[in-house]
């Protein structure tokens, strides 16, 4: 408890003396202040963009995985020297696909967050942004149950299936937006 209360009296601290002093009657300080806003709002919604683009990027990167277990044959089959690298790659894809898929939804939250920062409504797009980001994180937790019955192929196919629609939901949002 101790230390809770040291970091509330820092964080306090900090904001007290970092704080900038605000004039009520000065005309010139608001009009600086607006611009000041814009600014930050700017920096808000490029942050969220890079988020969703970094969303994307993750999402391609777990869903790697499926593409390369059902054409890796193909792949050995047209470069047998490059049957050793298919192969590490996709024992990596393999081992690192919940945390990528984790960072994916972690990612595509955050990026809904910052853009309704930035926007401060929520129209059409949004919405549709929202239920790919709830269809992904319900496929994540399908996953998680696949990760513990792996043989199951009904609860492989429901995760499959969430994220397929999911993807179909985004790429709408990246479309109409």
């Amino acid at each position: 408890m101790r230390k809770v209360m040291m970091m509330i009296g820092l964080i306090l601290m900090v904001t007290i003396v970092f704080k900038q002093p605000v004039f009520a009657d000065d005309d010139e300080y608001r009009k600086y202040e607006e611009h000041e806003l814009e600014e930050e709002n700017e920096a808000v919604e490029e942050g969220g963009e890079v988020l969703g683009w970094g969303t994307v990027a993750a999402t391609a990167a777990a869903g790697t995985l499926f593409l390369l277990r059902r054409k890796v044959s193909f792949f050995t089959k047209i470069m047998p020297n490059g049957k050793p690298f298919f192969i590490q790659l996709l024992r990596l894809l393999t081992k690192w696909h919940i945390s990528i898929g984790a960072i994916a939804v972690t990612l595509a939250a955050a990026h809904g967050i910052l853009m309704y920062m930035a926007e401060g409504e929520l129209t059409a797009n949004e919405y549709v942004g929202m239920v790919a980001v709830g269809l992904m994180t319900a496929a994540a937790v399908v996953g998680m149950v696949l990760a513990k019955n792996k043989r199951n192929s009904s609860i492989r196919a429901t995760h499959m299936g969430l994220l397929l629609i999911s993807g179909i939901f985004m790429v709408f949002h990246i479309v109409f937006s």
